[in-house]
C-alpha cells in the first residue's frame, strides 16, 4: 500500500513538473512574440522619421491594449488630431496625435526645426492635416510591412491615411461595434525638446486576414489615381481677361462695322475679370505692362468655386456704339 501511494505521489508530481515546464516555456514564446512585435513598431516608426530628418523624432515606451468603442471617446482631449483610417476590408481605424505632438509635426514639416515653446490650446486645422498625413500614411505602411510577419501583427495590414476629423464627436458612430486595438507610442521630437503621445486604434484581429491581392488593388488603385491626378494638374486651361461687358439690340450688334467705337467705362481698366470658358469668374485684377507686353495684376482672389456655384458674370450695362464719329467718352484704343 505505501508503495503504491508513494508511486502515485510520484504520478502526481511528475505530471505537474510536465505542466508547470509546458507552461514555462509558453511564456517564454509569449514574451519573445511581443519583444519581437515591440520591436518592428520601433522600428516602423522610426523609419517614419528618417523620411523627415528635421523632425529629430525617437519613440520611447510602445504600449498596446484592447479597448471597446465606448473607450475610445474617453481617450478625445481638447485639441487632439483625429483622423480616420481606412483600409481594403472596409474597416475603419482612427489615429491620434495629441496637441504638444502635433504643433511640434506641424512646425517641424513647414519651418524644417522643432523648437520647444509653449504650448497654444487651438484647434487642429486642414493645414495641420495636410502637413501631418503623409507620415502617418508612411508609419501605416512601415507597420503592415514590418509587422506582416509577427502573430501579434495580424490584422493591422492595409491600412491608409482616410480623411481629418475636425469634430471627433461622432467617432463613437462611426467605428463598428467590437473590440479595438490601442497602440500608444511616446514621441520625443526635436532630439528630445518635445514629448508627446501618438496613437492608434486599428480593428482586433479577425479571421478575415487582408489578402496580398487586395492589398496590391489597393496600391494599384492608389497609384491611378495619382497619375491621373498629375496628368489632370499638368492639362492646359484657357483663362479668358473680361475687360467689359455690354448689352447691344440684335439690330446694332449687327449694324456693327469695322471703325466703330464703342465707350468704355473709365473704371473698366481697374476692375478687369478673370474668367474660364465658360464665364465663371476666378477673380479681379487691374490691366497693366509687363516686359512690354499686356498684362493684369491680380487684385482680388475669389478662391476655389464650391460644385454648387454657378457662373459669376458680371452685370452687364447697357451700351450704344458710336458708329464712325468721335465720342467725348473715355474710350480705350485696341480694349473692348
Amino acid at each position: 500500500m505505501m508503495e503504491q501511494a508513494q508511486s502515485d505521489i510520484g504520478g502526481v508530481v511528475s505530471e505537474q513538473t510536465a505542466l508547470s515546464q509546458m507552461a514555462s516555456r509558453h511564456r517564454v514564446v509569449a514574451a519573445e512574440q511581443a519583444a519581437a512585435f515591440d520591436l518592428a513598431l520601433r522600428s516602423a516608426f522610426a523609419r517614419m522619421g528618417n523620411e523627415w530628418p528635421s523632425l529629430g523624432a525617437k519613440v520611447g515606451d510602445v504600449t498596446q491594449r484592447a479597448i471597446s468603442v465606448a473607450e475610445v471617446a474617453d481617450l478625445i482631449e481638447p485639441g487632439m488630431f483625429v483622423a480616420m483610417l481606412d483600409s481594403a476590408t472596409d474597416q475603419l481605424g482612427v489615429a491620434l496625435i495629441c496637441p504638444v505632438l502635433l504643433n511640434a509635426l506641424v512646425e517641424g514639416a513647414a519651418t524644417g526645426r522643432v523648437v520647444a515653446t509653449a504650448n497654444v490650446a487651438r484647434q487642429p486645422t486642414r493645414t495641420d492635416a495636410a502637413l501631418v498625413a503623409p507620415m502617418v500614411d508612411v508609419l501605416l505602411h512601415q507597420i503592415s510591412e514590418r509587422c506582416a510577419p509577427h502573430p501579434m501583427g495580424q490584422g493591422m495590414q492595409g491600412f491608409v491615411y482616410g480623411s481629418f476629423l475636425p469634430d471627433p464627436r461622432p467617432l463613437s458612430l462611426l467605428l463598428e461595434d467590437g473590440r479595438f486595438r490601442l497602440i500608444s507610442f511616446d514621441v520625443s521630437l526635436g532630439h528630445g525638446s518635445v514629448r508627446g503621445t501618438w496613437a492608434l486604434i486599428l480593428p482586433a484581429a479577425n479571421d478575415q486576414p487582408i489578402h496580398s491581392a487586395s492589398m496590391a488593388a489597393v496600391a494599384q488603385a492608389r497609384d491611378w489615381a495619382q497619375q491621373m491626378q498629375s496628368a489632370i494638374n499638368a492639362s492646359p486651361a484657357q483663362l479668358d481677361v473680361v475687360l467689359f461687358r455690354a448689352q447691344l439690340s440684335l439690330s446694332a450688334a449687327l449694324s456693327l462695322a469695322p471703325g466703330d467705337m464703342l465707350c468704355v467705362p473709365v473704371n473698366a481698366l481697374e476692375g478687369l475679370s478673370l474668367c474660364t470658358m465658360d464665364g465663371a469668374e476666378l477673380g479681379t485684377g487691374r490691366l497693366g505692362q509687363a516686359r512690354g507686353q499686356r498684362a493684369v495684376r491680380l487684385t482680388r482672389d475669389l478662391g476655389p468655386m464650391a460644385a454648387q456655384d454657378g457662373p459669376s458674370i458680371p452685370k452687364a450695362a447697357s451700351l450704344t456704339p458710336i458708329i464712325r464719329g468721335v465720342s467725348s467718352c473715355a474710350v480705350q484704343d485696341g480694349q473692348g
